[in-house]
């Protein structure tokens, strides 16, 4: 009698044991559905385990009109919050009458989660809208970026000296921005510009008290032998990203490439 009641405890005990086994397997099966479901639909995105290489997903974009090259990711991530994939195709958009060169994602989302595509006349209306409001807010601090929401414009012109480089800063930056400091860039013969405010002492200004108060990331490089100057207004934040977490900026490689011809 009491072997009987040893076996069947044990045999209680194997079964709760056994259920228990079940009910694991039977979750991670219904989890694994689940995150395979979500994968499809672009909610969850596998964080890349390596940096890929920029040979492996860049192309090199060349300009022969403007005379410059740069290259960029086929496609980056993006803050969309629709349930699709999040990454994006990268467009260019040529506008070489004005020297400008669009680069930004191929489309957004409505809040409709609809794709909505950019074009070129659509671009020329935000960068237009954003000068507006950087205008207007002159003599304000600090001058706003107009800066795309996904975007850059790159815009290249042909100037003859550094009093023709002091204007077009004046009527891209502000009136009141000229050129400060130079340093050599990585292309030989090419150097880039930091801006400054009409200051005698402007190394010791600060945004407050500059009469230059840009408060965002930009990038100005100049070729004198070439008589040719590029600048793009970066804005505050990673426009390019390289995961969908924000730790992998593209940006920086992006500007790195640049070359004039």
């Amino acid at each position: 009698m009491c072997s009987l009641n040893k076996l069947k405890t044990s045999m209680k005990i194997y079964q709760t044991f056994l259920y228990f086994l079940i009910a694991i397997i039977l979750t991670l099966i219904i989890g694994g559905f689940f995150v395979i479901v979500e994968l499809k639909r672009g909610k969850i995105v596998p964080y890349p385990s390596e940096k890929f290489a920029l040979d492996e997903r860049w192309i090199e974009y060349t300009n022969s009109q403007l005379g410059f090259s740069i290259k960029i990711p086929q496609k980056v991530y993006s803050d969309h919050e629709c349930p699709f994939s999040k990454l994006i195709p990268v467009k260019i958009f040529e506008d070489n009458a004005e020297g400008i060169v669009y680069i930004t994602e191929e489309y957004q989302y409505n809040e409709n989660c609809e794709k909505v595509f950019y074009s070129l006349d659509r671009l020329r209306e935000i960068r237009e809208e954003m000068n507006k409001i950087r205008i207007e807010s002159w003599p304000g601090y600090p001058v706003t970026a107009p800066k795309l929401p996904s975007g850059w414009a790159i815009v290249v012109k042909t100037i003859k000296n550094e009093d023709e480089l002091n204007k077009f800063i004046k009527e891209n930056y502000d009136p009141k921005c000229l050129i400060g400091k130079r340093n050599h860039w990585k292309q030989e013969g090419v150097y880039q510009i930091i801006v400054r405010g009409e200051e005698e002492n402007w190394e010791e200004t600060d945004l407050e008290t500059t009469t230059c108060p840009l408060n965002y990331n930009y990038k100005i490089l100049y070729a004198p032998e070439k008589n040719k100057v590029m600048s793009i207004e970066l804005g505050q934040e990673c426009t390019f990203k390289g995961d969908p977490y924000g730790k992998r900026c593209y940006d920086e490689d992006i500007i790195n490439s640049f070359k004039f011809d």
